[in-house]
């Protein structure tokens, strides 16, 4: 993988005679290098790392496919729900919701305003009578 978090495929220590080759199944491999205790507390000189890595063609004929069974969902509409039909379908759920709710604050808003015009114009009728 191209994480530390990847499976580790293998692990090699000291300068073994002969390596063998190490196949990654994904596009990626990563490499670590890492000394030792007392080679990084400066208790012996320092060294350096030396790695030859090649990329090989990958042999198609060993290769096997697995097989997977396909199951229909019955009323024959299953590329709504596997698809990305479900994603719009919740898409446009979302937008009426919002929209539905967006019209009854409107319709909140004008009903309280038209209240408020009301006992502002009671309020001066009463204020105009006092005056009289």
């Amino acid at each position: 993988g191209d994480s530390s978090s990847g499976e580790m495929l293998a692990r090699l220590s000291g300068t073994p005679l002969q390596v063998p080759a190490i196949v990654s199944s994904g596009p990626s491999l990563l490499i670590e290098f890492n000394a030792g205790d007392v080679v990084t507390s400066g208790e012996e000189c320092s060294g350096g790392f030396l790695a030859h890595a090649s990329q090989v063609e990958r042999q198609e004929s060993n290769l096997s496919r697995a097989l997977v069974a396909h199951s229909t969902i019955s009323g024959g509409d299953e590329e709504m729900w596997t698809g990305p039909g479900l994603v719009n379908a919740g898409l446009a759920l979302t937008l009426l919701l919002a929209v539905v709710a967006s019209a009854c604050l409107g319709i909140q808003y004008v009903y309280r305003y038209h209240k408020y015009q009301l006992a502002a114009r009671q309020d001066d009728m009463d204020s105009f009578a006092d005056n009289n």
